[in-house]
């Protein structure tokens, strides 16, 4: 690799480098956001300072990736509660309505 700082890049965010661009994942999804820099100097003390981190370092566009991603989470997870208590509401409705059937039949 000439020159390249891809081996020390641990961002999650990360696409591809090259001599004075980084670019990473976009906002909006199957993009790409690009940032460049006046010379390889800035790009490298940049991606040592940020993209070797698992965690984006100080990036803007990393925190606001993970922060997206955190919301998405959240959402899902809210969903998923909502959907697991609206099951056991509709199956408590139907084994409550088994047993009052139950319980008017052996009264008869």
């Amino acid at each position: 690799m000439r020159n390249s700082a891809e081996t020390i890049i641990q961002c999650p965010f990360f696409k591809f480098e090259t001599k004075n661009l980084l670019c990473c994942e976009g906002f909006v999804d199957g993009t790409c956001m690009t940032t460049s820099f006046k010379d390889r100097k800035s790009a490298l003390d940049y991606i040592s300072d940020n993209c070797s981190n698992m965690n984006g370092g100080r990036c803007p566009l990393a925190m606001n990736l993970f922060s997206k991603y955190q919301k998405m989470l959240e959402a899902e997870e809210k969903a998923e509660k909502e959907w697991r208590e609206k099951v056991l509401r509709v199956k408590g409705l139907k084994h409550s309505g088994d047993n009052f059937i139950q319980s008017r039949m052996t009264v008869n």
